[in-house]
């Protein structure tokens, strides 16, 4: 079987006549003054929020070049934990902050291996 499971959908589109893009523009300024003959002329129309942004912000350590993102395994148990102490008692407190904490604390010598 090499048909594809969109062959019946592209075959379909395929078929369908196409029709100018000159008309398109036209038809639609003929439309639009039947469907707003009904509405009074001083009703304003409302308008829309512009759409929010997607992706992260700019502002972030990833786009900052004096951070780089490192990764490491750690028990799942242990994971759920930290998270959960951050969550309940320091709520200010990002996960990667603990981490750079703790590195540079145990660079000093403040914690011992073991």
């Amino acid at each position: 079987m090499s048909n594809s499971r969109f062959t019946d959908v592209i075959n379909a589109a395929r078929s369908r006549p196409e029709q100018p893009q000159e008309d398109l523009p036209q038809q639609t300024v003929q439309q639009q003054p039947t469907q707003q003959s009904s509405i009074a002329p001083s009703t304003p129309q409302p308008q829309r929020p512009a759409p929010a942004k997607r992706g992260r912000p700019a502002g972030g350590k990833r786009h900052n070049p004096d951070y780089e993102q490192v990764g490491a395994y750690v028990p799942k148990e242990l994971n759920k934990r930290v998270k959960m102490r951050l969550l309940e008692m320091d709520k200010d407190r990002e996960f990667s902050e603990l981490i750079e904490f703790l590195l540079k604390s145990w660079l000093q010598g403040n914690v011992k291996n073991g």
